[in-house]
C-alpha cells in the first residue's frame, strides 16, 4: 500500500471517528437534556388529568359536611322524623344537592328510628328501613361503632361503568352524641373520561390508591381493586428529583412513579409512565443519525 493511500485512510479513518464520537456525545446530550425535561414536567402531567378529580371530590366532601351540620337535619332526626317542616326542609336540600351534575345521589340516615332516605335516579326521595341484623345494612352499623367521622368508598361498576365517590359523615346532636349520618356519592364518571382522554402514553396509567395501597380508581380497569405493590416493582428515588420514583419493568424498562396527597382525604393520585414512552434509547437514535 502506497504512503499516500495509507495516509488518506488513516485521515478518513480519524475522520468517522471524530465524527461518531462528535455525534455520539451530541445525542447523549440531547437525551439527558430531554430526560431532565421529562421528570420535571412529569408532576404536572398528574395535575393536569387529575384537575377535575381533585375538585370534585374536595365539593362533595364540603357539601357532605355542611349537610351533616345542617340545624334542620339534626333537629328532625332529634325529634324522630315528626317535625313536617323540617322534614320538608331535609327533602328539599337532599334534592338539590343531587341535582348538581356531579353528585350521583344524597342521603341522610337516622340511628334513633333506622330510617334511611335517598335519592333516586328520577330525583325522588326513598325510604327504607335499616336492620342491625341484615348484611346489607352492616356499613352503617360499622359506621356507628367506629370513632371515625367522615368515611369514603369508591364504588365501581364495570357492569354499568360507573364510578361513585361515597362521603359518609356523621350527624351529631346538641350533647355531641352520633344520632346518624348523611353524605354525597359524586359521579367520577367525567372526571375518569378526562383522566382517560389525557392519558400521556400508550402503556402510561393514572390511578387513585387509598391508604392501605389499594387502586381504588384507574384508568386502566383491570388494575382496580388490587394492592399497589403487585402492579409495580420495588421502587428506588429519582436522584435529583423530589417526589419521583421509578422501578425497572422487563417489558417496559424504567417506569416513573409520582403520586400526589388528595387535600382531606386518606387518598393518593398516582401517574406511572415508562421513560421510552417519551425518551427512545440512544443507540437507536444514534442509528439513524449516522443513516442520515
Amino acid at each position: 500500500m502506497k504512503i499516500r493511500t495509507s495516509v488518506n485512510l488513516f485521515l478518513s479513518l480519524a475522520l468517522i471517528i471524530a465524527v461518531c464520537g462528535a455525534l455520539t456525545f451530541t445525542v447523549i446530550q440531547a437525551k439527558a437534556y430531554l430526560e431532565r425535561n421529562f421528570y420535571k414536567d412529569i408532576p404536572f402531567m398528574l395535575e393536569a388529568s387529575s384537575s377535575e378529580l381533585q375538585t370534585n371530590l374536595a365539593v362533595g366532601l364540603a357539601l357532605s359536611q355542611n349537610l351533616a351540620e345542617e340545624p334542620y337535619l339534626i333537629r328532625w332526626f332529634e325529634n324522630r322524623e315528626a317535625d313536617t317542616e323540617n322534614g320538608a326542609a331535609v327533602a328539599e336540600k337532599l334534592i338539590q344537592l343531587s341535582s348538581g351534575a356531579q353528585f350521583s345521589t344524597c342521603f341522610a340516615a337516622s340511628k334513633l328510628t333506622g330510617s334511611y332516605y335517598v335519592v333516586d335516579s328520577n330525583k325522588q326521595i326513598k325510604k327504607d328501613k335499616l336492620a342491625a341484623g341484615e348484611q346489607k345494612d352492616s356499613w352503617f352499623f360499622d359506621m356507628l361503632n367506629s370513632s371515625q367521622t367522615v368515611f369514603y368508598n369508591v364504588d365501581h361498576n364495570k357492569t354499568i361503568n360507573e364510578t361513585n365517590f361515597w362521603f359518609d359523615v356523621k350527624i351529631f346532636n346538641s350533647m355531641g352524641e352520633t344520632i346518624g349520618f348523611a353524605g354525597l356519592a359524586v359521579n367520577l364518571d367525567k372526571a375518569v373520561a378526562k383522566i382517560n382522554k389525557s392519558i400521556p402514553s400508550k402503556q402510561a396509567w393514572i390511578g387513585v390508591i387509598d391508604d392501605a395501597g389499594i387502586i381504588s380508581l384507574c384508568s386502566n380497569t383491570d388494575l382496580i381493586n388490587k394492592k399497589i405493590d403487585t402492579v409495580i416493582g420495588a421502587l428506588s428515588n429519582v436522584t435529583g428529583y423530589d417526589g419521583l420514583q421509578y422501578y425497572e419493568d422487563n417489558m417496559l424498562g424504567k417506569v416513573i412513579i409520582v403520586r400526589k396527597k388528595l387535600p382531606d382525604l386518606p387518598y393518593y393520585t398516582i401517574l406511572a409512565i415508562p421513560v421510552n414512552d417519551f425518551i427512545p434509547p440512544v443507540l437507536p437514535i444514534l442509528g439513524y443519525s449516522l443513516l442520515w
